[in-house]
């Protein structure tokens, strides 16, 4: 096995952890006051699935070298500049606490001209319940860009309609935890120039105003926390092969992707697109797709919702044919940074499709899986955060600063904590998760990596509001919190006591090694005092028992044994034996090394 890569990892853990390199702390400085007011359409009802165009004509007396906009959608948006696309699927999910909504900056210089330039604004309002989105029940863009030579700024001069080629497909539905729905493009009601500067916009209707920034439903507006995604070129897939009515496309590996299609059809054709993830592997629910519905002749569309699979399938009707198939890459915007490689092929694989995984649960979250739920769950996201500061560059750092923030900033006025969040139908804590998250392997792991001090003393105020629930009993260990959702592991007959112990544990060291950042001598003093009561009374109800006699006797159990790494004990009686139980055959070893081990053997007992 190389040694190199052991090596860059470890070189890798040292650069993302030196102060000089640290995560920038959020900034603390007051804003321009906001001018621009919330737009929306008049004529469009509030119904999940909505699409808007918004239009505006700036006449530009001079062009400054940086022209910043600030920009906030209910839920997303896409951005042309004089026909240039420049945002590709811009905002964040709502929000980073139960009342607020996230705006982008977006540098627009590069796209502007002196005089006359169309702003041009593709709006997507989700417009239901979920478990990543929290849903504000209208559909709003604010526009907000500021020079000492002009303005360009939202109000009711803009134009806004629906466009009225996005529907939705007929159900199934997406299941109740996406925020996104199926996408229905109807190719003969599209006007494809509507964002270009020659589309006669006289006839659009102009826009309503809905109030002023930090209005309701959407209030206090918060910067963006990570940054705009990254986004990739029109690519061909890996390979195509026809089966029936059906074209299937093998990505390159599993991805964020917008599925892309030229054909020529007849009008009314419909074609289907969806994922190999929707097909089969979806845990029975129902997932994303969406559809064309073709003009005639000669077109072509892309899905501008993001999906994911290992395949993409294109259903054709009879008649159609599909000129081109490509797929866009889309992501969080990071790079591969870590490298790992040994002799084995199948741990090279293995690697690299762990890597690939982490990176596919990235966007306006850290996810559980990115295509049944696109959820915070926060123990995923601790692991998740772990992986990220071996393997990607340190802009991942700041998705795991943010789903810190978003812990704190959803925290209830009892000091419960929960996740996933942001959300609108969940709300239930799960505590085992919530510790994990709020100590050591959670907030001090961030810090360790990222000298980031002031998320630190952020979001310790509300670590302290939570750690405050928890009662203790009477022999001195923490009694079991059962929470909204009192999930320990998947299976039966869960410790979950004991793990619920060992959490709070690892909460406490993660407080008390911030209190000392922080310099809060009394709070670390009180932590340690409370670590050590806990050690011992945990360690308190754990037997020892003793297996032969004389000079062959052995002791398992007792103080410090199951817990030594957890609670940082010495051990006493360190572990001398082992058990397999098994009612696997030989058959069944067939991993490295594995059948050398058990060579001459005819059962796992031998």
């Amino acid at each position: 096995m190389k040694l190199k890569p052991f090596l860059t990892i470890l070189c890798l853990s040292a650069l993302l952890w030196s102060s000089d390199r640290a995560v920038a702390a959020l900034p603390d400085r007051a804003e321009r006051p906001w001018k621009a007011r919330w737009i929306s359409s008049g004529t469009t009802p509030e119904q999940p699935n909505t699409w808007l165009n918004y239009r505006y004509t700036a006449d530009l007396p001079a062009l400054p070298s940086s022209v910043v906009a600030r920009i906030g959608a209910d839920s997303k948006y896409w951005l042309w500049v004089n026909g240039r696309l420049v945002v590709f699927e811009g905002g964040l999910k709502r929000g980073p606490n139960p009342q607020d909504t996230y705006y982008d900056e977006v540098e627009l210089a590069p796209y502007l001209v002196k005089g006359k330039n169309t702003i041009a604004v593709l709006l997507w309002y989700f417009g239901k319940p979920s478990f990543s989105h929290n849903d504000s029940g209208k559909a709003g863009l604010i526009f907000d860009c500021q020079t000492a030579d002009f303005d360009i700024l939202s109000d009711e001069t803009w134009k806004c309609e629906t466009n009225a080629a996005y529907g939705t497909c007929d159900k199934p539905d997406p299941n109740f935890r996406l925020a996104e729905s199926n996408i229905r493009y109807d190719g003969r009601k599209s006007d494809d120039a509507w964002y270009m500067p020659s589309f006669d916009d006289r006839d659009m209707t102009r826009a309503v105003d809905n109030g002023p920034a930090g209005c309701r439903p959407w209030n206090k507006l918060v910067k963006r926390p990570i940054p705009l995604w990254k986004i990739g070129e029109l690519r061909d897939y890996a390979s195509q092969r026809r089966s029936g009515d059906s074209i299937i496309c093998t990505l390159p590996y599993n991805a964020q992707i917008t599925p892309y299609i030229k054909l020529k059809a007849h009008a009314g054709d419909t074609v289907k697109i969806m994922s190999d993830n929707y097909l089969v592997y979806n845990g029975g629910d129902n997932y994303l797709r969406c559809e064309y519905i073709a003009r005639e002749g000669l077109q072509s569309y892309e899905n501008l919702g993001w999906t994911n699979g290992h395949k993409i399938y294109y259903v054709l009707p009879k008649g159609a044919e599909a000129v081109e198939l490509k797929f866009r890459e889309t992501g969080y915007d990071t790079e591969f940074t870590g490298e790992f490689e040994c002799s084995d092929p199948l741990y090279n694989k293995f690697w690299k499709k762990a890597l690939r995984t982490l990176y596919l649960t990235m966007r306006d979250t850290y996810m559980d899986c990115p295509d049944r739920e696109r959820s915070q769950w926060t123990g995923d996201a601790v692991n998740e955060s772990g992986e990220a500061f071996y393997v990607l560059s340190e802009s991942a750092a700041l998705l795991t600063r943010k789903w810190l923030h978003d812990l704190a900033g959803w925290q209830k006025t009892d000091g419960v904590i929960y996740a996933p969040v942001p959300s609108s139908n969940w709300d239930k804590e799960l505590p085992g998760q919530v510790m994990a998250s709020l100590g050591f392997y959670g907030l001090w792991n961030y810090y360790w990596y990222t000298g980031d001090r002031q998320t630190l003393a952020d979001v310790y105020p509300a670590v302290q509001r939570y750690i405050a629930l928890w009662k203790k009993g009477n022999k001195g260990t923490m009694l079991l919190r059962e929470g909204g959702w009192n999930w320990g592991d998947w299976g039966t007959d869960i410790d979950i006591v004991p793990l619920q112990n060992c959490w709070y544990y690892l909460m406490l060291k993660g407080m008390r090694n911030t209190a000392q950042i922080l310099g809060k001598k009394e709070d670390a003093k009180r932590y340690a005092e409370q670590m050590s009561a806990l050690k011992q009374a945990f360690n308190a109800h754990i037997n020892e028992v003793v297996l032969g006699v004389g000079d062959k006797a052995t002791a398992i159990g007792g103080q410090n044994v199951l817990p030594f790494h957890t609670f940082d004990a010495e051990i006493k009686n360190a572990p001398k034996i082992g058990v397999e139980l098994t009612d696997f055959g030989m058959e069944e070893y067939t991993m490295p090394g594995e059948k050398e081990f058990y060579a001459g053997c005819e059962t796992v007992v031998d």
